[in-house]
């Protein structure tokens, strides 16, 4: 009986070449890739996308690019999908130029970038901080009748915020709602942190309010930097409000936002007020910290209420946590202060 040759086709070294894609062994796929082109030639667009894909995902965006000038060379155009996804690993890389060349080389394929594409390049030409060329862009869009994620928008607020631009970064904000469209809670909460940082921390909770108000779900960092921003500004009854309205919104504050309120009420010289949160606190279930204890250490030391930091100290070590220096130092010197030139045997 004479034997039978088994013939791979194209398909075959295709679907080995999906398989070792999906199964995350690009090496593999490439071997099998360039054995398919070995012996006919080339295989489809959209397995040439796939290799494509996972280079960029492991970060060899040369190597996808080399593939992509091989795809040319034998005739084939890269899918908008193959492009797409090597400008966003380009900017990823912050490889700005090639990310913008690859749009370019798009367009002289006839294969016109949509908005994710130039979502993907506004989104990197504002983490480098090329503003005007983001913009340009935009304005592009405009011209050419697309339509404008909202992302997009929020992008240019959130690096706006970060540069301290707030009134352009809020009266693009404005525009927007005036436009009909609802910012993300990205926009929003860089819009916060913005005011804060600005020492307008009122301004930061009235926009806190707005995001209740749209039901934009508010994280536990943009609460907290609010309460920071408030304790700094001298509204601690302002910030214990927040913290108050973060619990019955189901949002659970933190240790750290519980210390910022402890350390400022110790500076308000409100004990009573400081001691009451750290009660809350534990009554959350949230133990203190390190951090926590520091500041309630050094808060009552230096107002001379060393029984009361002394207990703090026992809480602290039997805690398992443990005491530096610093801490030491204080209560030492709040001893010395209250007339007890024999700290040591308190310790």
């Amino acid at each position: 009986m004479a034997e039978r040759s088994v013939v791979f086709d194209v398909h075959i070294y295709e679907k080995l070449i999906v398989a070792h894609c999906r199964g995350g062994n690009v090496q593999l796929a490439k071997d099998v890739l360039l054995k398919a082109e070995e012996k006919f030639g080339m295989v489809s667009v959209a397995v040439y996308g796939l290799v494509n894909e996972a280079l960029c995902m492991k970060g060899d965006v040369d190597e996808a690019l080399e593939l992509k000038k091989r795809m040319i060379i034998k005739g084939l155009v890269p899918s908008k999908q193959s492009f797409n996804i090597l400008v966003d690993g380009m900017c990823k890389r912050k490889r700005l130029d090639d990310a913008k060349s690859l749009v370019v080389e798009m367009n002289s394929f006839g294969v016109f970038p949509d908005n994710f594409t130039c979502s993907i390049l506004i989104e990197g030409l504002l983490k480098g901080r090329d503003a005007a060329a983001a913009n340009g862009l935009v304005h592009e869009m405009v011209s050419l009748g697309m339509n404008i994620d909202p992302k997009i928008y929020d992008s240019f607020i959130c690096v706006m915020s970060k540069e301290g631009a707030m009134e352009k970064a809020k009266a693009l904000f404005d525009g927007m709602i005036a436009s009909g469209v609802t910012p993300g809670a990205r926009a929003f909460a860089s819009l916060v942190e913005g005011y804060v940082q600005g020492n307008n921390a009122l301004k930061g909770y009235e926009l806190l309010v707005e995001m209740k108000t749209r039901n934009i779900v508010i994280s536990p960092y943009t609460y907290g930097t609010t309460v920071k921003g408030m304790c700094s500004s001298g509204d601690i009854d302002g910030a214990y409000k927040i913290v108050k309205e973060m619990g019955a919104s189901g949002c659970r504050a933190n240790v750290v936002i519980y210390t910022t309120l402890i350390k400022t009420f110790l500076q308000k010289g409100r004990f009573g007020d400081a001691v009451r949160v750290l009660k809350e606190m534990k009554e959350q279930g949230i133990a203190p910290d390190t951090f926590c204890y520091n500041s309630l250490i050094i808060g009552l030391s230096k107002a001379k209420r060393t029984d009361e930091a002394r207990s703090y100290l026992v809480e602290m070590v039997e805690n398992g946590l443990k005491p530096d220096a610093f801490t030491y130092g204080a209560f030492i010197s709040g001893y010395i202060e209250a007339g007890n030139l024999h700290p040591q045997r308190n310790i």
